[in-house]
């Protein structure tokens, strides 16, 4: 695991050529968290392509693993962040495919590379399983390829201007690059109050992307243009994966299941520095470290944090599942204290503004993790791929109920509720209603219980811009389409498809990726697996769900290691008491951000709507912990953002 970070000049570019040394460096700085133990640089000859690597040394820990790695005719030039966890099985393919190569050691970017080289880039991708982002440099076609993961585990971002692109795991990289204008896309402020995460391919910024997983940016020096390619679509194995279900009984799908599982959790336990896994006492997490602990010689290290708000705590139900797997458990109760100490810090480590609240224990968890290993399992992934989340069971019963309710009653009750609007005396629920009764689809009132509330007017600048995307393919509606007119009678699968396109990249994935790696910590998905994508989505509609239990199948999988019992109980997830604590320990950092004053100077938000919203939370007349936390992160973020 590790960062990387580079640009490509055009020949005009000549003060940045002359500083292009100092301008890696300053940029490759900024990402010195994602990999402390070396720096690396390549230029060419006219110092037109640079590439930068920040290196968290897993695998191969001499110099055979730095960065960035030169083939052997020093025609292609790789920086890669992430995992391959077939890497030696690959060497194989390519020993038994009759190619001789002269190993200089034993990492896994080293195996990538020669893949590359022998099979092309496309048949090297398909023959890959893991995490990463990696940027190409060929010399001889003066061609860069920059690459995402299938799922978008790692994270890579691109701007292109003027016939020049630069790039980097982290926008703080982009920031340090003389030219980058730092104009704020009004879609993306949108999305960060719908969703409380900014919807990929966009970002915090007009001209700087995402770039989409399971995708290949071409960048031609010579022709100035990009190019991209798709070499992994997640709707397309979906789709295949229901054409070829499992026509066996139930116990030989559990079966296979396991033992997919089983592989994978070993496969990702491999590395030359200490592996531990996460364990917050759900099904998730759980039966990631049973896999562990049963395949491991010797006992795992596992880490939970506690709260003192008993309704927020697991950590007792993490303790007794330590206890039966006997795994070296360590539990650390996250306090009111531990907010305000990290708060200030979350502008600079998640980059752009990002408001899911479960950032502050994951960077908790994370803290406690680094400083026992360097490499952590996790769940994340279960509740998309094996149906976890009770809003896809709240939604489809809501739908059935709203899209089958009389047009003119819909009318009559949505007209009243827009009158309280007038007179200024809409709740937020009402707003949820008014949205509910215009849903046309299954997939409208999904959207409703997976979004937040968010004021028509709430955004004051008119003149911000929203820029299209290079990838022109890219368009979130369209998606949506496809999968309703595919999928038109499986509502489950909709909510389930949309939750991985969007909510697990560019929410889950980026609280975790950044939160580890602000400790220079690694952690590993399982769950994530493409292969098992494939045969969860191969799982019949009757068994995704069964019993009324959620996760049916990882149930019975984890009935081999643990007593179910255990996990009869609602699902809390990863929260934390946000709207006690904004109304105690950090009333006083809120107050400050959400002042009218500064509101009114800035000039992005009504101030007069905020501030009521703030006021009727501090005194406890209604609760708007996360509409407001949205605000917080935003403006949190901008205030820190000119560094």
């Amino acid at each position: 695991m590790c960062g990387i970070t580079g640009f490509v000049l055009q020949e005009k570019d000549e003060y940045l050529r002359i500083n292009s040394q100092n301008i890696i460096l300053k940029m490759l700085d900024q990402i010195n968290h994602r990999g402390p133990d070396e720096t690396g640089i390549w230029k060419n000859k006219n110092s037109l392509t640079v590439l930068g690597h920040k290196r968290l040394s897993i695998l191969e820990l001499t110099n055979a693993g730095s960065q960035p790695m030169q083939d052997s005719c020093k025609e292609l030039i790789l920086t890669f962040n992430g995992e391959i966890y077939n890497h030696l099985r690959i060497r194989k393919e390519i020993s038994n495919s009759g190619h001789s190569v002269d190993w200089r050691g034993t990492s896994d970017t080293e195996t990538l590379l020669e893949s590359i080289k022998i099979f092309g880039l496309e048949k090297a991708l398909s023959m890959v399983e893991g995490m990463f982002s990696f940027a190409l440099w060929d010399e001889k076609k003066s061609k860069l390829f920059l690459v995402r993961d299938r799922i978008g585990e790692k994270p890579l971002y691109y701007n292109f201007n003027e016939g020049r692109i630069v790039f980097g795991s982290e926008l703080k990289a982009l920031k340090k690059f003389p030219l980058f204008e730092k104009n704020i896309n009004k879609y993306a402020l949108e999305s960060l109050l719908k969703h409380n995460y900014i919807k990929g391919p966009y970002s915090i910024y007009n001209n700087t992307f995402k770039l989409k997983p399971g995708t290949i940016l071409i960048f031609d020096k010579n022709s100035s243009e990009l190019k991209f390619k798709t070499y992994w679509d997640l709707h397309s194995n979906i789709k295949n994966a229901l054409t070829k279900p499992f026509l066996v009984g139930e116990d030989e799908i559990v079966e296979d299941l396991h033992n997919e599982l089983k592989k994978i959790v070993r496969d990702q336990s491999v590395a030359d520095v200490n592996v531990g896994c996460f364990l917050s006492g759900g099904i998730d997490s759980s039966l990631t470290s049973a896999l562990m602990q049963t395949q491991s010689r010797r006992s795992i290290n596992t880490f939970s944090i506690g709260f003192n708000e008993s309704s927020y705590d697991e950590s007792d139900y993490s303790k007794i599942v330590a206890n039966i797997l006997g795994t070296n458990h360590e539990v650390l109760n996250f306090t009111q204290n531990d907010a305000i100490s990290l708060v200030p810090q979350l502008s600079r480590i998640y980059d752009e503004p990002f408001a899911d609240s479960s950032q502050l224990p994951t960077l908790f968890v994370s803290q406690l993790a680094s400083k026992k290993v360097k490499v952590c399992l996790s769940g994340d992934g279960g509740d998309e791929l094996f149906c976890g989340y009770k809003r896809y069971f709240k939604s489809f019963n809501i739908a059935k109920r709203i899209l089958n309710f009389p047009p003119f009653l819909k009318a009559q009750v949505s007209n009243l509720l827009k009158l309280k609007r007038i007179i200024k005396k809409l709740s937020i629920k009402d707003e949820k209603i008014i949205a509910l009764l215009s849903a046309e689809k299954y997939l409208d009132v999904y959207e409703q219980f997976s979004t937040h509330y968010q004021d028509k007017n709430i955004i004051k600048i008119n003149n911000l811009r929203r820029n299209k995307c290079p990838q022109s393919s890219y368009n979130h509606e369209n998606f949506r389409k496809v999968i309703e007119l595919e999928f038109k009678n499986d509502f489950l699968l909709q909510a389930m498809e949309l939750d991985v396109l969007s909510y697990l990249v560019d929410d889950i994935m980026v609280k975790v990726d950044r939160a580890s790696m602000n400790f220079s910590l690694e952690t590993r998905a399982p769950f994530l697996n493409h292969n098992l994508l494939k045969k969860a989505f191969m799982i019949p509609e009757n068994m995704r769900y069964k019993n009324n239990d959620q996760k049916y199948i990882l149930r019975k999988i984890l009935s081999n290691y643990l007593p179910l019992e255990l996990f009869e109980r609602p699902k809390k997830g990863f929260g934390i008491p946000l709207g006690y604590w904004l109304k105690n320990s950090l009333v006083k950092w809120a107050d400050d951000l959400l002042d009218p004053i500064l509101l009114k100077e800035q000039g992005f938000f009504d101030a007069d709507i905020v501030r009521s919203r703030w006021e009727d939370h501090k005194n406890g007349r209604k609760s708007y912990e996360y509409y407001l936390w949205n605000l917080l992160m935003f403006q949190s973020w901008f205030i820190n953002s000119s560094d």
